[in-house]
């Protein structure tokens, strides 16, 4: 570390600035509880309901959200022309920001070729954006979670593995009911820019995901909706569709926010062709589903 401060981490750490070295965060199937109850105080009611909500596959949550290096090494491999040319303008370890959601997309689909190419990616698997559900249940926990955290570099189907009760299944922020101040990288905790990935560790959800609680909004593939979000399997894959329009889920609060939008429940949404300074995105890698 460059000193004790968190939000100045070395920009040279690799899973922060290699593409290839990042990690993931295994996130089994199962039920969770989508959007906020009545005992979240600053819930909107564009949370509610809360329910039980099935994912059925098991993926790889990245750990943190793409960085300014790793985003650089796509622009430079395929010469793609980054709609705003000071994406690349942030520390190499920050998040990159000014990054519209089909420039996200375009970033999973190239990653996807060239993990492929490599033999890095286990057949029928891909690299994608998450949906919703699939962020939300990777920042608050499913009704079950396994005995500690699972993170590699080089994901893969760990199958049936040891699973033990959620002890906060509701939980309002990633790392358990309550705020916790000096948490995460957003207003309330006197922060006015983006901070290296991995600056609060102490953050991280169930599954060892870090960076959810603040620094960036996030892309998601989903498009907006109200809940309760679907169940059936048509209606989930029209609400996450690449080819679908209307706006596109954001989530997760960005260092200019306060308490509030830095829950595991909230909802912001942006049109997938805008990008501005406070949104960026993270990536999974996840069986090929026919919503993609």
């Amino acid at each position: 570390m460059a000193d004790d401060t968190p939000t100045n981490l070395c920009d040279s750490r690799p899973v922060a600035t290699d593409v290839d070295a990042m990690q993931f965060c295994w996130v089994p199937p199962g039920m969770f509880l989508m959007g906020s109850g009545d005992e979240d105080p600053l819930a909107y009611g564009d949370e509610k309901p809360q329910r039980e909500t099935a994912i059925d596959h098991g993926y790889w949550l990245a750990r943190f959200p793409v960085t300014v290096a790793q985003f650089s090494r796509f622009v430079s491999d395929v010469g793609f022309p980054a709609g705003n040319g000071h994406c690349l303008a942030g520390p190499p370890g920050h998040p990159v920001v000014r990054v519209s959601w089909f420039e996200a997309l375009a970033f999973c689909q190239w990653l996807t070729r060239r993990w492929q190419a490599w033999g890095l990616l286990a057949d029928g698997w891909a690299v994608t954006l998450p949906s919703e559900a699939e962020w939300e249940k990777a920042a608050r926990g499913g009704l079950e979670v396994p005995q500690s955290a699972v993170i590699l570099s080089q994901p893969f189907d760990l199958g049936d593995m040891a699973l033990k009760p959620n002890p906060h299944p509701g939980r309002i922020y990633p790392w358990g009911p309550e705020e916790k101040s000096g948490i995460g990288d957003f207003g309330e905790n006197g922060m006015v820019q983006t901070g290296a990935v991995g600056s609060f560790p102490e953050g991280a959800s169930p599954y060892g995901v870090e960076d959810m609680c603040g620094n960036v909004w996030e892309w998601t593939r989903s498009i907006l909706g109200d809940y309760p979000y679907p169940e059936d399997v048509t209606s989930r894959h029209r609400r996450e569709s690449l080819e679908a329009e209307g706006f596109r889920v954001l989530r997760g609060g960005a260092f200019e926010g306060g308490p509030d939008s830095v829950r595991c429940g909230w909802r912001n949404s942006l049109a997938p062709g805008l990008c501005n300074h406070f949104v960026g995105f993270r990536v999974m890698v996840c069986p090929i589903l026919p919503a993609f």
